[in-house]
C-alpha cells in the first residue's frame, strides 16, 4: 500500500511484515495522485507543487522528477 499526504509525504506499508516501510518527504505540496509500474519495481507521484516525481518504490528513493506542470497533477497512469 502506497500513501501520498497532504504535506507532501509519501509513505510505504508492507503488508507482509505487517509495518510500516520507508517514506520520504518529497513534494513541496500534497501529493494528489500515485501510480505504481506494472512490475512493481517504480512509483510515480504527483503533487499540488506542479511536479511529477519518480521513485524506486522498495527504498522510495527519488529518481528524477519531472517539473512545469502549471496546476496540480491530478492523474497518473503506466502505460
Amino acid at each position: 500500500l502506497v500513501m501520498g499526504g497532504l504535506e507532501g509525504y509519501l509513505k510505504v506499508w508492507d503488508f507482509a511484515a505487517n509495518k510500516e516501510g520507508p517514506g520520504h518527504h518529497g513534494h513541496l505540496a500534497g501529493v494528489n495522485s500515485l501510480a505504481v509500474s506494472p512490475h512493481n519495481k517504480l512509483l510515480m507521484s504527483g503533487s499540488g507543487d506542479g511536479t511529477v516525481r519518480f521513485w524506486e518504490l522498495a527504498t522510495l528513493k527519488e529518481l528524477f522528477p519531472l517539473a512545469g506542470h502549471r496546476a496540480l497533477v491530478r492523474h497518473l497512469a503506466f502505460m
